[in-house]
């Protein structure tokens, strides 16, 4: 059963936090610095949301949102004496809004859903992934050398932030709750954007399988 939690939402432009991945935030609006005195003293985790298609944190208070958002906890906070703040959040996993709660605060408080990823059998990875290491490492040689070890699942995150398409496009890859079905659509895109290239190939017994 989907774990049910309560926690602060700080709607973004353009920002996708995916699981295993960092986000550096400097925190200056008010209601944002009381959305983080909040989850201080709950349970430091901010759920990273997407406003919607057609809408911006730039030019609405409060843009209606995905209902699928990234849900980070907090590793470091460094406040600041006029009272701003940095901190990073360390992607923990994908939530699904349910609802948001009557509104208590000047920022914005949702009831949500952990979701859970599926797993992908060692065949599947084999075969599918070599697309996504050579991405990355063509795209990004310096991140691919830190993380080409890591889970198959936070490699097709990684692939999928990094490509060069709409963030509409993004959107809908990073809302993909099954994660067969997100890496198929993420190697759809690589194969339309660069031919295949079978410089990287994973063995069955590769750490990445796991």
């Amino acid at each position: 059963m989907s774990q049910t939690i309560t926690v602060p939402i700080f709607p973004l432009d353009g920002v996708l936090l995916v699981p295993g991945s960092s986000l550096r935030l400097y925190i200056f609006e008010q209601r944002y610095q009381e959305m983080l005195t909040w989850a201080l003293e709950h349970d430091g985790r901010i759920g990273m949301a997407i406003p919607a298609i057609g809408h911006s944190t730039s030019n609405e208070h409060q843009p209606p949102i995905h209902k699928i958002a990234g849900l980070g906890e907090i590793t470091e906070h460094q406040p600041h004496p006029n009272g701003h703040s940095e901190i990073e959040l360390r992607g923990i996993s994908r939530i699904e809004i349910t609802h948001e709660l009557p509104q208590a605060w000047d920022f914005r408080v949702v009831q949500a859903q952990i979701l859970t990823e599926d797993s992908l059998s060692r065949p599947v990875i084999a075969r599918e992934m070599p697309p996504i290491l050579q991405f990355l490492q063509d795209t990004d040689p310096e991140l691919f050398g830190r993380v080409q070890n890591a889970p198959a699942q936070r490699l097709i995150d990684l692939a999928l932030i990094h490509l060069p398409v709409d963030m509409a496009v993004k959107v809908q890859l990073y809302s993909e709750r099954s994660l067969a079905k997100r890496l198929r659509m993420v190697c759809e895109i690589l194969q339309q954007a660069q031919p295949p290239r079978p410089d990287i190939d994973i063995e069955p017994d590769d750490p990445r399988c796991n």
